[in-house]
C-alpha cells in the first residue's frame, strides 16, 4: 500500500490528459518505483513524465500498470480526503485506489502490456536553460497568432529562431496565420536554435509547455527550464528541473516563411499613433458588438489628438468610439484591420501603451511598445488590413 498526496497526484493527472486526450493514447504508464510514481502519457508525437512523491511506502513495493488516464483522474478527484492510497492487486491487472471513506477498483493492463510506445526518456543535443515563467509567458504571448489552417503545416505552430543573425543575443518565438504575426523575444537560446536551424512546435506542444500551472506544482516562480534540442533537429526536450517534468516532442516538418519580409517590406510609414492599451482594447470592444462580417472589420479614422473606431452591420446598425490619442502623420488617414487581432496584438505586447505605424491602406500594420524602435521592440506584432468598401 503506496500513500500520496490527493492534488500532487491530480495536478500531474491533469497535464498528462492533454498528451492522452487522443483516443489511440488513453492509457498512461504508471510506475511505482519505491519513493516515488513515475507517469507517463505518450501519443507518438509527445511524451510527458512526472514523478510524484510518496508520503508512505512499504518498503521495496515496485510495479507497474496502464489505467486509463480519464478514468484514474475521475476516481481520484471523487474521493473525499487529501491522502489517497494505492495498490495493485497480485494478478496486475486491478488498481485499488482509497482516500477517507472511498475505495475503487479500476481494471488495468499489466506490466505485459505491449501496446504503450517503448521507453524514449532523454534526447541528446545542445540546451540552453530559461526561467519556467519566461517560456511560460512566452509562447502564452504568442500563440494567439497561429494559424489554424492544417493545409498550411508550417505555419500550424510557434517558430523559434536565433536572433544572432539580426546581431542580437537570444532567440525569437512567432506565429503568423498569414494575415497576422506576432513575435517575442528571449534573451537566452540563441546558439542553440542557431544550430537548429528550423524549429517550430506544434500547436499541440505549445498548448502542454504553456498550460503547466506553476503555482500548481512543486515549483518556485524561480524555478528554470532546459530545452534540449536534439543532433538531428526532429526532437526538443523540456526539463523542468525542480519539479521532475520531462516533455519530448516532435518538431513541425513544415517551412516556416520568411516573415521578415513583411516586416522589412512594409513600405513607406504614413502615421504613427500613440494610444493606451487599456483605452484601445476596451473601445474595440465596446465596438465589436456590432461586427457581423467575416472578417471582424473594425475602421480607425486618425486625428492629431484622437482616434474615432467604427463598425457597420446592415442588419443590426452601427458603432463608433472616441478614444484620446497621439498621431503624428497624414491627414484623414482611413485604416480597416480585424478587431480581434488588433486588440490580441495590442495586449500582448505586455506595455501600458502602444505605437501602431501605418502604411498606406492596404500595407502591413505594425504594433510595438512605446519607448522604442520597430527594430528592437521585444514584441511586435503585425496586422493586415481589410478592405473597405
Amino acid at each position: 500500500m503506496v500513500k500520496v498526496n490527493r492534488s500532487m497526484l491530480l495536478g500531474a493527472l491533469g497535464r498528462l490528459s492533454r498528451v492522452s486526450a487522443d483516443k489511440d493514447a488513453k492509457v498512461i504508464q504508471f510506475v511505482m518505483n519505491g519513493p516515488e510514481y513515475i507517469l507517463t502519457a505518450d501519443n507518438r508525437r509527445q511524451r510527458l513524465r512526472e514523478i510524484v512523491r510518496v508520503t508512505d511506502r512499504t518498503d521495496g513495493e515496485r510495479w507497474t500498470c496502464y489505467p486509463d488516464a480519464k478514468r484514474l483522474f475521475s476516481v481520484i478527484r471523487a474521493l473525499d480526503s487529501e491522502e489517497v492510497a494505492l495498490s495493485l492487486g497480485s494478478n496486475g491487472g486491478r488498481l485499488e485506489v482509497s482516500g477517507g471513506t472511498s475505495r475503487f477498483t479500476l481494471n488495468v493492463y499489466s506490466r505485459e502490456y505491449h501496446d504503450f510506445p517503448p521507453e524514449n526518456d532523454t534526447i541528446d543535443g545542445a540546451f540552453c536553460t530559461v526561467t519556467a515563467e519566461a517560456l511560460h509567458g512566452t509562447l502564452s504571448r504568442v500563440m494567439h497568432a497561429i494559424s489554424d489552417d492544417e493545409n498550411r503545416y508550417g505555419i500550424n505552430g510557434v517558430h523559434i529562431e536565433s536572433l544572432a543573425r539580426l546581431g542580437q543575443a537570444g532567440s525569437r518565438m512567432v506565429a503568423t496565420n498569414g494575415s497576422r504575426l506576432f513575435y517575442v523575444n528571449i534573451g537566452v537560446g540563441g546558439g542553440v536554435f542557431e544550430l537548429a536551424k528550423r524549429t517550430i512546435l506544434s500547436r499541440e506542444t505549445a498548448t502542454i509547455v504553456a498550460g503547466i500551472d506553476l503555482d500548481n506544482i512543486d515549483l518556485d516562480k524561480g524555478g528554470d527550464v532546459q530545452i534540449t534540442v536534439s543532433q538531428d533537429g526532429r526532437s526538443v526536450q523540456f526539463d523542468w528541473v525542480k519539479s521532475s517534468i520531462r516533455l519530448i516532442t516532435r518538431v513541425l516538418d513544415g517551412e516556416f516563411p520568411d516573415y521578415r519580409q513583411v516586416i522589412d517590406g512594409a513600405g513607406a510609414r504614413f502615421g504613427m499613433l500613440e494610444i493606451g492599451t487599456t483605452d484601445l482594447t476596451r473601445a474595440l470592444s465596446r465596438v465589436e458588438v456590432m461586427i457581423e462580417d467575416r472578417n471582424r472589420t473594425v475602421k480607425l479614422a486618425l486625428y492629431p489628438d484622437q482616434v474615432r473606431l467604427s463598425a457597420v452591420s446592415p442588419k443590426s446598425g452601427d458603432a463608433s468610439v472616441v478614444v484620446d490619442a497621439k498621431f503624428e502623420g497624414r491627414e484623414n488617414l482611413v485604416v480597416g484591420l480585424n478587431a480581434k487581432y488588433l486588440a490580441d496584438a495590442v495586449k500582448n505586447c505586455n506595455t501600458e501603451s502602444v505605437q501602431i505605424s501605418f502604411g498606406d491602406a492596404l500595407a502591413p500594420v505594425l504594433v510595438f511598445g512605446v519607448g522604442t524602435e520597430c527594430s528592437l521592440a521585444e514584441a511586435l506584432g503585425v496586422v493586415m488590413p481589410v478592405r473597405l468598401d
